[in-house]
């Protein structure tokens, strides 16, 4: 059976470039197996909700993206795909407001303000992990402040955050099981 960093290695994706691979190798290794609804925010070609199907041998997979095209493309057995704009309030927790994930990865705009909305949305609906891609410049300061502060005050109110894991351009938050 291929490792993650072999099926990223065949699919159009940057998750190699910046660096995730390995890193979702590790986290994702005792999941691979299990039935799970992944949730990534931005399609472009598709190539890591089709290297997420590859991987999680049990998971549907579900994209959003603002791009319609990106959308149709994208869909096939396994992979459900919505033209949602995840920084649209109204939009997004309309559509989230019957839906659950065991991961939600965010690589969506990269705008802090569409970070912090999808975050806002979608945090209640993530059972295991909520991971923000390309947390970088030109909003890093902004976006690694929020989840600092976040998760500070959540643990000081009884927090459900087990981890949170400030990497190279990756922000990584675990819920309590």
């Amino acid at each position: 059976m291929k490792s993650l960093v072999e099926i990223l290695k065949e699919e159009p994706t940057d998750k190699l470039a910046n660096g995730f691979g390995e890193f979702y190798e590790e986290l994702f290794r005792p999941i691979r197996h299990t039935a799970l609804r992944i949730l990534e925010i931005g399609i472009a070609q598709g190539g890591s909700l089709r290297a997420w199907k590859k991987y999680f041998t049990k998971a549907d997979i579900y994209g959003l993206d603002i791009e319609a095209d990106f959308v149709e493309a994208a869909r096939e057995f396994r992979i459900r795909t919505f033209k949602i704009d995840a920084g649209n309030w109204a939009q997004l927790s309309g559509w989230a407001c019957d839906q659950s994930f065991d991961v939600i990865i965010d690589d969506g705009s990269h705008n802090s303000n569409d970070i912090d909305c999808a975050f806002k949305v979608l945090w209640s609906r993530c059972s295991s992990y909520y991971i923000i891609e390309d947390a970088q410049a030109p909003h890093a300061r902004q976006i690694i402040d929020y989840f600092a502060s976040f998760a500070f005050n959540t643990v000081l109110n009884g927090s459900v955050i087990e981890n949170l894991m400030f990497r190279p351009y990756m922000i990584v938050l675990q819920k309590k099981c």
